[in-house]
Order: structure tokens, then C-alpha cells, then sequence
């Protein structure tokens, strides 16, 4: 992570000159300190874009925060030096300790991208107590298992070609010259 330069924030309309307002409960909570450090930043975003306003007057004037509908986009995050897979995985530890939920979930469509929006939500005072119930987030939203499902299919059926001794294995591409011979990765031909 480092400090992006402000002309490019301002350039993508994501400079504002909103403070960063942290509730004292919630910076010294189980929830945030086991964070980790990039969560953390990337929790800070997020509360960086609350808006409020005031309600009541005199000493009764307490802040009212807007904690629905906020927007960061991967490219704002890669401006702070997260690549998409880090963002990816602050997302989901922030939603696992109970900090956000995905109220509309982003993406792309014929080309056209829609950035996901968040609400920032007070389950993690309850983080670590049997009163905390633990949020899972969506497939869509992070990485799936079907890389790894797919990575751990192959490997056994590689494992079994070579217990079995079988060194050659046939395509069903119907090219009866093409064979993939052992652990090679590229097809060879037969002549």
C-alpha cells in the first residue's frame, strides 16, 4: 500500500473532503484488532465516505451517519496500491467479522461495469460471543472454490494414470493422431 497521489483521485472523482470519523468502541473491539492490517485501511475507506448530518441542538446535537449505499471501486483501491486479489479478500474479512454486508452486488455486463455498494453494519460488536453470528460472503463476491475443485480433479486423475502405469492417455477429440503422453502439458503429435 502506499499514499496515491491526490490529482489522480481528484481526476477519478474519488477525492473528497470528507473526515474519517471511527466510533472509539469500534477501534478498540476484538473485531478490529484481529483485522488485518490491509482490512483495516480498507475498513477506513469505507468509513471515509460516510455521510452524516446533526440532529437535535445544543448539547443534545449528536451526529447521524448515512451507513447505506457506499461505493469502492477496485480501481480506487489499486490507486492505494491493493491489487484485485488483496481487495477481494479485505471484502470478505470485513463482511466474516461483521463490518459490511453486500447490499447491491457489482459487475460487469455487456461491457458496461457497476460497482458494488456496501452498508456498513454493527455486527462486530458481538465479534467472539455466542451472540455473534457469522456471515459468509457471496461466491460472486470473492474468489470461488472451482479453481481449486478443478486443480484438485486433476491432480487425482494424474495420480491415478501413474499408479495405474498407464504413461499414455487418449483425447475423445476424435483426432486419433493426438495423445497427451504422461505429465506433458502441451499435446504431441504422432506421426
Amino acid at each position: 500500500m502506499y499514499a496515491p497521489d491526490p490529482k489522480v483521485l481528484k481526476a477519478n472523482g474519488w477525492y473528497h473532503e470528507r473526515d474519517l470519523r471511527m466510533p472509539q468502541e469500534m477501534f478498540r473491539s476484538g473485531a478490529f484488532i484481529s483485522l488485518t492490517h490491509t482490512s483495516k485501511y480498507v475498513l477506513q475507506l469505507f468509513l471515509s465516505r460516510r455521510e452524516w448530518h446533526y440532529e437535535g441542538k445544543g448539547r443534545k446535537k449528536k451526529p447521524v451517519y448515512h451507513n447505506t449505499g457506499l461505493k469502492l471501486p477496485y480501481s480506487e483501491a489499486a490507486a492505494y496500491g491493493i491489487n484485485a486479489k488483496q481487495f477481494r479478500r479485505c471484502i470478505k474479512e470485513l463482511i466474516e467479522h461483521g463490518f459490511l454486508e453486500i447490499a447491491k452486488q457489482g459487475g460487469q455486463l455487456r461491457g458496461h461495469k457497476e460497482c458494488s455498494e456496501y452498508d456498513l453494519i454493527d455486527d462486530w460488536k458481538h465479534y467472539g460471543t455466542s451472540a455473534f453470528a457469522p456471515r459468509t460472503a457471496p461466491i460472486g463476491a470473492c474468489f470461488s472454490d472451482s479453481l481449486a475443485r478443478y486443480n484438485q480433479t486433476r491432480t487425482a486423475g494424474k495420480r491415478a494414470r501413474a499408479t495405474a502405469g498407464d504413461k499414455t492417455a487418449s483425447t475423445d477429440m476424435g483426432d486419433s493422431r493426438l495423445t497427451v503422453m504422461g505429465d506433458s502439458r502441451r499435446p504431441k503429435r504422432q506421426h
